[in-house]
């Protein structure tokens, strides 16, 4: 379990199937983002192990992975 290859997965995922200039889909790539690094801010107050944070920050990584065919297809996240 590595995060650095989970988001090099992602990142390809992103950019084969995606226009990330698209608003939505930029919105959406910032707010993974910003989950991650708050995922990351929680492990280190925890005090978690290497596994549970690679762990914890690839779930952070891929919480809302749906969404992004949501914003392309319906132009919406309701």
């Amino acid at each position: 379990m590595n995060y650095n290859n989970a988001r090099n997965y992602f990142e390809k995922f992103l950019h084969e199937n995606f226009d990330i200039n698209d608003k939505k889909i930029s919105h959406k790539i910032n707010h993974t983002y910003y989950v991650v690094e708050n995922a990351k801010y929680l492990c280190e107050y925890l005090k978690l192990d290497k596994t549970n944070t690679e762990l914890a920050l690839i779930i952070a990584l891929l919480h809302d992975i749906g969404r992004f065919d949501q914003a392309k297809e319906m132009k919406t996240f309701r």
